[in-house]
């Protein structure tokens, strides 16, 4: 900065002997010092020089003032960035420079163009998760901000219901799954199973969050989504008011379900209910009309004006010393027909995958790799929120054969598949048709390289093992491709000592997708061994590394040094219910174990015998006591029938407890298993029994396929038979899938049939 400050600091002194003197300048010793130590630097100039032949001093009034050339960031809301800017993959982020002098020319750079690219007017394009750092510099002075690359940021939240949240996110929001998004009790850590996520169709930032469980106990909570955090304050569950949803209705259809709301002061729904369900949450909900008829919780108005009638009381059961109920309300509301509103085909989704996907469940892909075949399934929506009809209106086809070759087909449904192959790599579409053969729609294809192993992870990198002691010692190998898919079963693993002396101290064997460890005779306590994870997967290679430490180590458990808990059958907190397609028996049962580690040395040295468990759910009623190593039955199998023995949407707490520690932790039961879907043939029966009605009544279609003669299952408090009427909210029916296991998934029934 010195040379900077020199130049500019001469060339405005000789500006200003110009002005101050009508002299011959004879620039002489002018006082500034050596060089300068602080910038910006202030000076008074003393100017000799000749006028009319005689010498003159003059010391000028005026002060030059040498200032530092600087460059600042600022993104794209005008502040100066100083920490790190979050930024959401194929989101730009506009950075602006900031100059002194104004006009300098920036020239700005990337430090890993792979994570984000950076043009020349400072827009930074993120690329893929990561952290880099953006450069604006001009020739004399530079300036840099880290911009930390998401799939997705969590910009705000705000609860609605008890169950359920409205967020704002940036990124691929139709990516998000339920399992990416944690929420959880900032007072006792306890995690909230999120039930479903959804979308808004107009606007993709605005995210819908449906948990299983109910949130109003006025706690904090916080919401967690690829790292990205915000908190909100949940209802405190007293209700202020009453609702009734929805006000106006379709006229001339086949009913529309009316609700009952509670509300609090903030007017966030406590509870919404149908008719039938009233009860249950301490309230009525009585429909009525003259100029229509009710159909269990539907109302049906066939006319443009006909009007009906909702009363909704919500009851505290509490009484003043005059016999007024205290905290009760009542609400009495209109509920008019109106035009159906022409319903159009808005929502146009693709995957491909093995079978018919869980469209809320599994992710979608529209990558195809080289010369694979592959099953292509549509689910279309129409413009009131729901799946359409029509599919045999719509027609698809390849825009380019020689990159995707699709024919055009006709389509039946969003179970039944279309079959795509890959040609050459490149970009293609498919065209949506309607029934007049134009083009409504165009899916993004992209036919990617065939799969190569791309890298290898370990569980870990270094471990420490008992030379004596008869454990499993294990570390978790992935392989994953290009394109990230787990390909660990599909690859060769070679296992080795890096050393002759580690091959012959260390004995290590493919278990699954670990390797297991064990000390051999060889082995010297004390000493560190290398072993090497060599990953084959068609030409290519990988190797890793992972150290063994072996220690000296008492083996007698009750003398242990250290305890650790270990829980299995636990994933991301959760243990999921729903039984696959293509789940034996043994992949059915799913079951929860605890068990004491015991250490020494650091190495685990076996578990604890005598250690003891109690299992409560959120009522704090035990549910189960045992002793550790025993198994938690969360799904049975038994003669190749499932039955599920916790409850979906509830968190149980675990307690350990051995002579010297107690444990606790938590895991949620979460049951994602889709529902059929029925087609109700008639609403007339000669049955009483309610599931002999549906048996009688009902077409029932799972995982694309028409059951044949449906078993139903119909809890009490599901159904209510008034003279000749039976009304069914809802059932379970039974599935078998391709391994010949039987399992009960859910139906929504919702009408009433008359004998």
């Amino acid at each position: 900065m010195q040379s900077i400050g020199f130049r500019r600091f001469f060339c405005v002194y000789y500006v200003l002997l110009t002005e101050a003197t009508d002299c011959q300048i004879l620039l002489s010793s002018p006082v500034f010092p050596a060089f300068f130590k602080t910038i910006p630097a202030v000076f008074t100039v003393k100017v000799t020089a000749k006028k009319n032949g005689k010498k003159v001093s003059k010391t000028l009034a005026s002060n030059i003032t040498v200032k530092d050339y600087k460059v600042r960031l600022e993104d794209a809301t005008g502040a100066t960035v100083s920490g790190t800017t979050i930024a959401v993959v194929g989101t730009p982020v506009q950075f602006t420079a900031k100059t002194a002098p104004a006009k300098a020319t920036v020239t700005y750079t990337s430090s890993d163009s792979a994570i984000a690219t950076v043009d020349t007017t400072g827009k930074v394009t993120p690329v893929k998760v990561g952290k880099v750092t953006i450069t604006a510099a001009t020739d004399k002075a530079s300036t840099t901000a880290e911009v930390e690359v998401k799939n997705y940021v969590l910009k705000s939240v705000a609860q609605t219901k008890a169950n359920t949240l409205e967020t704002v996110v940036l990124g691929k929001t139709s990516d998000i799954k339920p399992a990416d998004i944690k929420i959880t009790n900032t007072a006792n850590n306890n995690a909230i199973a999120v039930k479903s996520v959804s979308v808004d169709k107009a606007d993709a930032t605005k995210v819908t969050v449906e948990t299983f469980a109910d949130m109003k106990d006025a706690a904090k909570y916080n919401v967690e989504l690829d790292g990205t955090v915000q908190t909100f304050t949940a209802t405190d569950g007293v209700v202020s008011d009453v609702n009734v949803t929805p006000v106006t209705i379709a006229a001339n259809t086949k009913g529309t379900e009316i609700k009952g709301q509670t509300v609090d002061k903030n007017n966030i729904i406590i509870d919404e209910f149908k008719a039938s369900e009233a009860s249950g949450k301490n309230a009525e909900l009585n429909l009525s009309t003259t100029q229509g008829y009710v159909d269990g919780d539907k109302l049906v108005l066939p006319t443009v004006g006909n009007k009906g009638t909702a009363e909704v009381k919500y009851h505290t059961y509490k009484f003043d010393t005059n016999g007024n109920e205290v905290g009760a309300y009542t609400k009495k509301v209109d509920i008019t027909a109106v035009a159906e509103n022409a319903i159009t085909t808005t929502g146009f989704n693709m995957t491909f995958a093995d079978k018919a996907p869980n469209w809320d469940k599994d992710k979608t892909t529209n990558q195809l790799a080289i010369g694979s075949s592959k099953n292509a399934y549509f689910k279309f929506v129409g413009s009131d929120g729901k799946e359409i009809s029509n599919y045999s209106d719509y027609s698809v086809v390849s825009s380019d054969d020689s990159i995707l070759l699709l024919p055009k087909t006709t389509l039946i449904n969003s179970t039944t598949p279309v079959s795509v192959k890959g040609i050459k790599e490149g970009a293609a579409y498919i065209n949506v048709l309607d029934k007049d053969g134009k083009v409504v729609k165009s899916l993004a294809v992209s036919v990617t390289a065939s799969s190569k192993l791309t890298n290898v992870t370990l569980g870990n990198t270094a471990i420490t093992i008992s030379k004596t002691a008869s454990v499993d010692n294990k570390v978790s190998v992935k392989a994953v491709d290009q394109y990230n898919n787990d390909i660990t079963t599909a690859s060769k693993i070679i296992l080795s000592g890096a050393t002759s002396d580690a091959d012959k101290a260390i004995s290590a064997t493919r278990d699954g997708n670990d390797v297991k460890v064990v000390a051999t005779a060889a082995a010297e306590a004390g000493k560190t061994y290398t072993v090497k994870v060599e990953v084959k997967n068609g030409d290519v290679t990988i190797n890793r590394y992972f150290t063994v430490k072996v220690v000296k180590t008492n083996d007698d458990v009750t003398k242990a040094s250290d305890l650790r808990l270990e829980v299995s059958g636990v994933k991301d907190g959760k243990v999921d219910m729903a039984v696959a397609d293509d789940a034996d028996a043994e992949k059915a049962a799913k079951n929860v174990t605890v068990r004491v580690a015991a250490y020494d040395a650091g190495a685990q040295i076996g578990y604890v015998d005598n250690a003891t468990y109690e299992i409560n759910n959120d009522k704090q009623s035990v549910v189960t006591t045992s002793t550790t190593g025993a198994s938690i039955s969360v799904v049975s199998c038994g003669a190749a029938t499932v039955s599920k023995n916790l409850d979906a949407g509830k968190t149980y707490a675990v307690t350990v407890k051995t002579a010297k520690k107690t444990f606790t932790t938590t895991f949620s039961v979460v049951d994602t298993q889709a529902s059929a879907s029925v087609n109700i043939t008639k609403k007339t029966t000669t049955k009483t029994n309610a599931a002999d009605i549906l048996a009688e009544t009902c077409e029932v279609t799972y995982d694309g396929k028409k059951l044949n003669n449906p078993t139903f299952v119909v809890n009490g408090n599901d159904c209510k038979t008034v003279g000749a009427s039976t009304y069914i909210a809802k059932a379970s029916v039974y599935v078998t899938n391709s391994k010949n296991i039987t399992y009960t998934v859910p139906v929504t029934i919702n009408t009433t049939f008359t004998r």
